[in-house]
């Protein structure tokens, strides 16, 4: 590659910016001084992240359940979902589920954040962890995600039960607040139905934390050392991370994301989606290749602010509290 920059084809040059971007760097993008600081940073971004973006959690799984057969409701895109939630639910319908939000941002967002650099550490061994290229970076995130995911499944599924709920349905009786969710998924599945999904639920994490963190630790390092970026490790190098983070998470989570929302929703003895296996064939039978991409936009638009809001903060707090190592 270097060589055919050296003799000036195009494709030469092009390829050689993307072997530097993918060639190990000399910052860690998201170190702190102590494990506990990292973890601290990411729940304090997380439950800023949620609090915000609820509403369009809850557009996103609608629409991820509409086609399903697993709820009444029908809608036609983004604009008939918002303009039905609105008219039947009111502003109180879009932020259904935000008390286990804030618990599972406050559990599971901060805890794959606050992985991340102590696996790095681990996975380094006796290399400078500043000195791991992408694919190491992208185990880092696939580990701690996945780690996460399991340890903190059951805020995913009592927050897609109650957004899955809307007013005036018998599962918004039964669903109608966190405490009693809980109660009806252990008197009906047991402990079981409070880890249904767990297995795609991993995957999700597991994806989302390797494409989120490595996509962000590497660009950020690319903005850092471009000659063309001068801005240095400032605000809008974080926000420009961040926003080539959250298109990334999307196109990679957006399939799984669809299965498992609809693992959690179902109840004992559903068996059109008992299975991961069974649900894809389900979904791909009734909807076709279109079922996988289903509530795309609305997913973007939830986890692109998402994504900037929970990186935004987590610098901003490192750098104030002067925890950057």
């Amino acid at each position: 590659l270097q060589f055919l920059y050296l003799i000036g084809t195009p494709r030469g040059r092009a390829a050689a910016r993307v072997f530097r971007l993918l060639r190990p760097t000399h910052t860690c993008a998201m170190q702190t001084k102590e494990p506990w600081q990292a973890m601290f940073c990411g729940v304090v971004g997380s439950l800023v992240a949620d609090a915000n973006c609820t509403p369009l959690e809850v557009i996103k799984v609608r629409l991820h359940l509409a086609r399903s057969g697993l709820i009444q409701e029908r809608y036609s895109g983004v604009l008939d979902c918002v303009t039905k939630i609105g008219r039947a639910e009111g502003v109180r319908g879009f932020y259904r589920g935000l008390s286990p939000a804030l618990l599972r941002a406050g559990t599971y967002v901060g805890a794959r954040l606050g992985f991340y650099e102590p696996i790095k550490k681990v996975l380094a061994g006796n290399t400078p962890k500043d000195r791991l290229g992408v694919v190491q970076k992208f185990s880092v995130g696939l580990t701690s995600g996945a780690l996460a995911a399991f340890l903190f499944n059951p805020c995913d599924v009592l927050k897609v039960r109650m957004q899955g709920a809307g007013e005036g349905s018998a599962a918004s009786r039964r669903y109608a607040s966190m405490l009693q969710t809980f109660r009806t998924i252990l008197q009906e599945e047991r402990v079981r139905g409070l880890y249904k999904g767990a297995s795609v639920n991993v995957t999700r994490g597991a994806i989302i934390s390797a494409v989120q963190l490595a996509t962000y630790d590497v660009t950020k390092n690319f903005f850092i050392h471009s000659p063309h970026w001068p801005r240095g490790d400032c605000f809008p190098t974080h926000l420009a991370a961040a926003m080539v983070s959250g298109v990334a998470v999307t196109v990679a989570s957006n399939p799984v994301d669809i299965i498992k929302t609809r693992l959690m929703t179902q109840g004992a003895g559903q068996g059109a989606h008992a299975s991961p296996l069974r649900c894809i064939i389900h979904t791909f039978r009734t909807e076709g290749p279109r079922g996988f991409i289903a509530g795309f936009w609305p997913s973007y638009f939830r986890i692109g602010p998402h994504t900037m809001c929970i990186f935004i903060v987590y610098e901003q707090l490192r750098a104030r509290m002067g925890w950057t190592a």
